[in-house]
């Protein structure tokens, strides 16, 4: 069981690489074939991964999930982090780096501290504030604002349930379940690699930040790499 936690958390986190690399190829000339190639990869690992986030902070819940549910609490945090750094820069655009509300949101823009310290305090502080009357009112008078406010609280929402996970009805269910989305990830995850490596090949600056290699060999290769150095 505990072998398809990292299975299945691998494919997640290379599916967000692959988005986010896909965004950029698609802007770039002569390259319409690849931008094929890379969305039949996002796809099929799409299709194999529906749920599995979800699937994840459920099965953090389970006695052998403690391990997990740390590294996901960590990986929630930093989203959170990212978000409330993209609502805040659009809040600031929209009102103005003076605005009131700029100030009665955020405590502080230094999102890189938060990081290392602070957290908790900052996360309970700006959800306090976004609670208030001034404030929602003050939002729902700007559209644009909306998308990113939807995000941070959908955020602090996945950061809740990982603090306070609900016991699973049937352990045993849950485990068959998370066996289930593991089980063919070792074949998808290969046909995945390949389609993207051939997609990405003519941007190499892409294909690095794609990190197609698995996590165990990366981490072999940063360590030869160090040892050479």
């Amino acid at each position: 069981m505990t072998e398809a936690f990292p299975k299945i958390r691998d494919a997640l986190a290379l599916q967000r690489r692959l988005s986010t690399v896909a965004a950029e190829l698609a802007v770039r000339e002569r390259l319409a074939r690849e931008q094929r190639w890379l969305d039949e990869a996002r796809t099929l690992l799409d299709e194999r991964t529906n749920g599995a986030d979800e699937l994840l902070a459920r099965a953090a819940a389970l006695p052998e999930g403690e391990e997990l549910r740390t590294e996901l609490l960590a990986e929630a945090k930093l989203r959170w982090i990212d978000a409330a750094q993209t609502f805040h820069a659009t809040v600031t655009r929209t009102f103005g780096p003076r605005a009131p509300v700029v100030e009665a949101l955020f405590p502080h823009a230094d999102f890189e501290i938060l990081r290392r310290k602070g957290f908790d305090d900052y996360h309970d502080a700006v959800l306090r504030f976004l609670a208030t009357a001034y404030v929602e009112r003050t939002l729902a008078e700007e559209e644009r604002v909306h998308a990113h406010r939807d995000a941070l609280v959908a955020a602090s929402e996945r950061l809740q349930q990982l603090r306070e996970p609900q016991p699973a009805e049937d352990d045993a269910a849950l485990r068959r379940e998370v066996d289930d989305v593991a089980a063919p990830l070792d074949l998808v995850l290969r046909q995945v690699r390949h389609l993207a490596e051939a997609a990405l090949l003519p941007a190499p600056d892409l294909l690095e930040r794609a990190a197609l290699e698995p996590q165990g060999r990366r981490r072999t290769a940063r360590r030869a790499s160090t040892r050479a150095g």
